[in-house]
């Protein structure tokens, strides 16, 4: 028969025992998550399935399957494997020097692309921009390829338009035109011109292995990749409502059902998930509020720079 002593050892006991269990599993995660080296995941996020599959995915990715030498033949033999190997090493780390040479001599850039210039659709301006563009040019060595070049003109008459490109020797490019991924263009961003972001959205999704991943890990992902993404075009254009709205339903859908299919499925009102989690949020970034947010802070800046300019 137990006796009142003996249950209350019995219960000091089992939270000793549940204080070691959850230390050590802790320790086990913390190993796990160094040697996946996932970053975006917080400890505390049990997942050691997932864990796992990572680990062998870096394994899978850090073997080296065959070396090849310069004739272009592979390696079989093993003591020229280890040849070849310190070889290779030797000739990242150097060789020693009673002192380090001072640099003498001014490294030159080879080539730069994707050069964006701007003045206003008149002669004389194109003409004061590309004598300063020549000066560069002398400067640095870095010229223009007039095969690859081209001019993008808005609201320039036709006439003006076979000026410059005589004077210039540019062909005439079309608008909208990709440039660092987004399109520019003269008019208002529109939602097909949008289709390139979205595709990059659901293309991360359906890379991930989701099915290792807790409410916790999707949330961190929405926050540190799904939403880091789009912020790139936010601090650029003024996002079309729809946009923003398909934005928003493909990182809620994402985080309650790990898939960018539609859903009803949902913890939290859509409401609330951009307030804070002392509010009963998740703490997300308003699509809308930020596009705003970064816009006026670019505005901000412009002006800023034109009043330091005179």
């Amino acid at each position: 028969m137990s006796t009142p002593d003996n249950y209350s050892e019995a219960i000091q006991q089992e939270k000793i025992a549940k204080m070691e269990l959850e230390k050590w599993s802790m320790v086990e995660e913390s190993i796990l998550k160094q040697k996946s080296s996932v970053q975006w995941l917080k400890l505390g996020d049990s997942n050691t399935t997932y864990f796992y599959a990572c680990m062998k995915n870096r394994q899978t990715q850090n073997h080296i399957s065959k070396l090849i030498n310069s004739a272009g033949q592979i390696i079989h033999n093993v003591d020229e494997v280890k040849e070849k190997i310190l070889k290779f090493y030797k000739g990242l780390l150097g060789t020693a020097a009673p002192q380090l040479p001072a640099v003498v001599n001014i490294v030159q850039l080879g080539n730069a692309d994707d050069l964006l210039l701007f003045c206003k659709g008149d002669l004389q301006s194109v003409k004061v921009l590309h004598k300063k563009f020549q000066a560069f040019s002398a400067a640095s060595g870095l010229i223009e390829n007039a095969s690859k070049s081209c001019v993008y003109f808005g609201g320039v008459c036709s006439m003006t338009q076979q000026h410059i490109m005589d004077m210039l020797g540019f062909s005439k490019g079309d608008l909208p035109f990709r440039y660092l991924g987004v399109p520019l263009s003269t008019k208002r961003l529109t939602v097909i011109q949008c289709e390139p972001l979205i595709e990059k959205m659901l293309g991360r999704i359906n890379s991930w292995t989701t099915k290792f991943l807790s409410y916790a890990g999707r949330a961190m992902l929405v926050k540190s990749v799904l939403f880091s993404i789009q912020i790139f075009w936010d601090q650029v254009f003024i996002m079309p409502k729809k946009i923003i709205q398909f934005i928003e339903a493909i990182c809620r859908r994402f985080l309650w059902t790990g898939v960018a299919e539609p859903t009803k499925k949902a913890l939290i009102a859509r409401d609330k998930m951009c307030t804070p989690k002392v509010a009963g949020g998740l703490n997300f970034i308003n699509v809308e509020l930020w596009n705003k947010a970064a816009i006026a802070s670019s505005y901000g800046i412009y002006a800023q720079r034109r009043r330091n300019c005179g």
